[in-house]
């Protein structure tokens, strides 16, 4: 435990990141209570995202100072908001005893989801400075350390896998936000990347859930309680996207989704005219957020969200045909006219958004994961909830809860959208999984095709569907005679999903109690054990091991370690990313010619890549050496996965056999893993 007790101040700065600049802006716009605290990472986001991409048009360097600045005018602009809307009265729904107790229940399930998510991961990593043995692990990592070096943390201005270009458009929000627990804590990229990871999966995800059920439940104690320690439970999310990829940009874009979802589903309710201006504001600040954490989160929005339209708009509907004094032929017209307009828009935004040629060349390119199930089989996974891994496994339970959630949910109106936003979520993994053509890459390209990105948004509507689950299973058993709470628990799920006054629900608490366990002894039944054994291994390294069966091995990131001692500052490493020497960035402090695996040659650094062995009979290559100021060459053996798939890992044939050939000499070695010094360029 002790290693653990480094990232404490880290985590500290991570967590104010995370909730300060969203709550000033969220208490000015009057967010309160749940709303407030569980919008906060989103609101963080959008705020913290939009100063990073302003800050180099306004020549200020990426820092903590830079995000107070972006906070402060995030809070002048939220005035000028609130100012609009002067006179628009709040509301205020149950009764003070209700919500002091749905507070209660809230804050104990949320404590519980975040030292359940919590300690599974520190559990599973071996210290807080392990790197994720993964294919993306080199970008994520190196895009820190590329704006630390560059102080500039825009969305714009990625070009890690582009370095020929000057604007690149890649969600940097994360990187980002490690970028400044880095800054100002001085641990190093992998520590502030582990604490990142800590707080978005056990305080951002369980918060943004809480928003979500507070907008749809009301202040009803069980529900919240409920959904606050189930959100973590899933195996499906946040653990699989901590370790899958691994995929840090999507579990922050999905962390904080919820809340978006609970931003939009408030602003549907009918509320005073004049209060749409908040709406807005509020939502356009989410949609920032999503969109410069990862894109794809607000395709999920919009795909979960078309049902909950189409029912606010069909409610609506009915509501002003049984009220208007307008003849009923005309007043069909003009809902038929409504509905077309709607309908309409959704065609424009449809055809609009495939201008953008990323979202086009997305839409259009064939998916590159192959098709390995049926859609009975995808289907079944997806409602077992083994869906997301070839060795997941069901979660009953969970499964049984979601599967009476829905029976709940179809006897209440108002959540009419959130059985048919599970079923397309379900729809989308099916897809993407068993279905081939072109409808594949329509529906799912925006996930590039990827199960497992789309399994991981299971939970988003799996888990207040359970929290569903476990009131109606507390209203059937209230039912059974002379169980103690008969009289109160029955209302539990009345059909509108909001509480009856009455007196204290001592059985109520009972039930968080055995939900709290539920969440608990998840990480003890088969699919949980599993789902950690994947996360401890996608982050172990082997002491024992003398080369790297994923991207480092012990004795890899020991010569890393010792690169800044060696290697003069200012000078470049190359090295052959498949094999892990793309670290030599973000863990040795030492820019990496080739940071990532997925890399973009220029010109010069092809001519290394697959020259450099010929320095001495090509004269281009050490013009190059010189131009780009290589100075040395990492060594580490076997690569991963044998290398790239389409070429081995001689796709870098230049850094192969470069001390036979008179190029390089050994200058420091750890078992198999060797730094080489360039030599035919002196």
């Amino acid at each position: 435990m002790q290693p653990w007790l480094t990232i404490l101040v880290p985590g500290l700065v991570g967590l104010l990141l995370l909730l300060v600049p969203g709550l000033a802006v969220g208490r000015v716009l009057r967010l309160r209570g749940l709303l407030w605290w569980g919008t906060a990472p989103l609101l963080s986001g959008g705020i913290i995202g939009t100063t990073a991409v302003a800050a180099p048009a306004l020549g200020l360097a990426w820092g903590v100072g830079t995000v107070a600045l972006g906070t402060a005018a995030g809070v002048v602009l939220a005035l000028i908001v609130r100012l609009l809307t002067l006179g628009v009265p709040r509301r205020t729904e149950g009764t003070p005893e209700q919500r002091r107790r749905a507070g209660l229940a809230a804050v104990g399930g949320l404590l519980v989801a975040a030292a359940v998510q919590a300690g599974r991961i520190v559990a599973a990593l071996d210290g807080p400075g392990v790197i994720s043995q993964t294919f993306d692990a080199n970008y994520h990592l190196n895009a820190v350390q590329l704006i630390l070096d560059r102080a500039d943390a825009s969305s714009l201005h990625m070009t890690l896998s582009t370095p020929d270009k000057v604007t690149s458009f890649y969600p940097a929000l994360w990187h980002g936000l490690v970028a400044l627990i880095e800054q100002v804590t001085g641990v190093g990229v992998p520590e502030a990347t582990t604490t990142l990871t800590l707080l978005v999966a056990a305080v951002a995800w369980p918060l943004s859930v809480l928003a979500m059920a507070r907008v749809m439940f009301g202040p009803h104690a069980l529900l919240l309680g409920s959904a606050a320690a189930l959100a973590t439970a899933f195996t499906q999310f946040p653990e699989l996207l901590s370790f899958y990829g691994v995929l840090y940009p999507n579990l922050l874009a999905y962390a904080v989704l919820p809340a978006f979802l609970a931003l939009v589903l408030r602003a549907l309710v009918r509320r005073p005219s004049r209060a749409w201006i908040a709406d807005v504001a509020l939502l356009v600040v989410g949609a920032v957020a999503l969109t410069l954490a990862q894109t794809n989160a607000l395709f999920a929005a919009a795909f979960i969200l078309l049902p909950a339209v189409a029912v606010a708009l069909w409610q609506r509907s009915r509501t002003w045909l049984a009220r208007t004094s307008v003849p009923a032929g005309q007043a069909r017209a003009w809902v038929g006219l409504v509905w077309a307009l709607t309908a309409s828009l959704a065609v424009l935004a449809y055809v609009a958004s495939g201008r953008i040629q990323t979202v086009q060349g997305l839409r259009t390119s064939p998916v590159y994961w192959p098709v390995d199930d049926s859609v009975l089989g995808a289907t079944w996974k997806a409602i077992i909830l083994s869906a997301g891994s070839e060795l997941a496994k069901p979660q009953w339970v969970l499964a049984l809860l979601v599967a009476v959630g829905v029976v709940a949910a179809v006897r209440m109106p108002r959540h009419y959208w959130l059985v048919a936003a599970h079923a397309v979520v379900i729809a989308l993994y099916v897809v993407s999984t068993s279905v081939e053509g072109p409808l594949r890459s329509q529906l799912t390209g925006y996930w590039y095709g990827d199960d497992i990105r789309l399994a991981a948004l299971l939970p988003v509507t799996g888990v207040p569907l359970a929290a569903l689950g476990v009131a109606q299973l507390v209203r059937w058993l209230s039912a059974v005679p002379g169980w103690v709470a008969r009289r109160r628990s029955a209302d539990v799920a009345v059909r509108h999903g909001r509480p009856s006054a009455g007196r204290r629900d001592l059985p109520a608490a009972a039930v968080l109690v055995v939900v709290a366990a539920l969440a608990v002894g998840q990480g003890f039944l088969p699919a949980g054990q599993q789902s950690f054994d994947e996360l401890a291994r996608g982050y172990h390294v082997d002491p024992t091991s003398t080369g790297s069966i994923g991207l480092l091995s012990a004795n890899e990131m020991e010569l890393l370690s010792e690169l800044d001692e060696i290697v003069p500052e200012g000078v470049v490493v190359a090295g052959n990313p498949w094999d892990g020497s793309a670290m030599s960035w973000a863990v040795g402090d030492r820019q990496a010619l080739f940071p990532h695996i997925s890399i973009i040659w220029t010109e010069e650094t092809g001519t290394i890549a697959v020259r450099l062995n010929e320095a001495n009979t090509d004269p281009r290559v050490c013009e190059a050496v010189e131009d780009l100021n290589v100075g040395y060459v990492l060594d580490m053996g076997r690569p991963m996965w044998g290398g790239d798939p389409n070429g081995g890992h001689l796709a870098y044939p230049g850094l192969e056999g470069l001390v036979d050939a008179g190029v390089a000499e050994p200058v420091a070695s750890v078992g198999p893993a060797r730094l080489l010094e360039i030599t035919a360029c002196d």
